[in-house]
């Protein structure tokens, strides 16, 4: 089990950084953990480093200073106050894998987290898979792939945007929700002068046409997301290229100028991605045993799916993705070396 040592008097921050750390290399040891991820596509340790993901397997606490010391109690109302422990001492992860989310202007200052809960059917009735630090949304996922390109796939939920970025298509982000747009997202778009988005959720694409950037439809069949649509193929990498490549134009905002949507498109060809992770990671303890009752994780997040999506087109739309090649292939290599992840203000 990983070591950790948390400073009560470090500010918020910090504090939350090093918690991070420690669910990151908990994550690294646990083969329950690696194995959901693996079954979700993110089976590379590229991925896993790049975006800091961890595992909340509930040893936060046996690792801190005991109540009835007054380090020990310091450090357990700092987590509170920050919302990582709850009134219970219950760490508010427990059972997740989580997911840094950085501030939108590329700071590297964290602002939310997300977790997925592990267990599915094997979880309490009414317990809520999805889990957050903030009552409200705020940053941005993959910030770091903005500064690179002019275009972004705006995915529903992270696990569509990991089943991209895993298969090399880097320029993407997420927004927790197929209606789930912020602020936040539109204050990086217009940062870092983005100028076309592709959706999966045509619901959000009148607020991007507003705020002037060109949208595109990523047509999936009726109740498949992402994940789910690429995932059981031959070939992921192909698959969503096909997808990417015929995405149907959806506008272009009057705040825009300059190329048409009739734009050529290149071959789409994937960065290269790393190896699986190696299988030799140690078990750690086996989690708690948990009530059966009927909430169902199938591999997809609920809120990946768009409900109101078409069937896929039997041919070619006219209007095309102007993805262009060197985007594709320069877009990964700025983010080799991932984020460092020690401090609030590094990634």
């Amino acid at each position: 089990m990983p070591d950790v040592t948390l400073d009560p008097a470090a500010d918020d921050p910090k504090l939350l950084a090093l918690v991070l750390d420690y669910y990151h290399r908990t994550l690294k040891t646990s083969t329950e953990a690696l194995a959901y991820l693996h079954g979700r596509g993110v089976s590379s340790s590229q991925a896993i480093e790049q975006f800091r993901i961890g595992f909340a397997d509930r040893s936060l606490g046996s690792r801190l200073p005991e109540k009835q010391y007054k380090a020990g109690r310091m450090i357990r109302a700092h987590l509170q106050r920050l919302g990582l422990l709850r009134d219970t001492g219950h760490e508010h992860f427990a059972g997740c894998v989580v997911f840094p989310i950085f501030a939108a202007d590329g700071t590297g200052q964290i602002v939310d987290l997300y977790g997925r809960k592990l267990l599915g059917r094997r979880l309490r009735k009414g317990t809520l898979l999805d889990v957050y630090l903030s009552s409200e949304r705020h940053g941005v996922w993959n910030i770091e792939a903005f500064a690179a390109t002019d275009e972004i796939v705006l995915c529903p939920s992270i696990f569509d945007a990991l089943t991209l970025w895993c298969h090399g298509y880097r320029h993407v982000t997420c927004t927790f929700g197929p209606d789930a747009l912020t602020a936040d997202h539109l204050a990086a778009f217009q940062e870092f002068r983005i100028r076309r988005v592709l959706v999966v959720a045509e619901a959000i694409a009148p607020r991007l046409l507003d705020a002037g950037l060109e949208c595109f439809q990523l047509r999936l069949p009726q109740g498949l997301s992402v994940e789910s649509y690429a995932l059981p193929t031959a070939d992921p990498a192909e698959t969503l290229g096909e997808l990417l490549r015929r995405a149907e134009w959806l506008g272009k905002g009057s705040a825009l100028a300059g190329a048409s949507a009739a734009t050529a498109i290149a071959a789409v060809k994937p960065v290269e991605v790393e190896d699986a992770v190696a299988d030799d990671a140690a078990a750690d303890d086996e989690l708690p045993e948990h009530h059966v009752d009927d909430v169902d994780d199938a591999g997809n997040d609920d809120d990946a799916d768009d409900e109101d999506a078409e069937p896929a087109l039997a041919a070619p739309v006219v209007e095309r993705v102007p993805i262009r090649a060197d985007m594709r292939s320069e877009r990964g290599k700025g983010q080799q070396g991932g984020a460092s992840g020690s401090t609030g203000a590094g990634r």
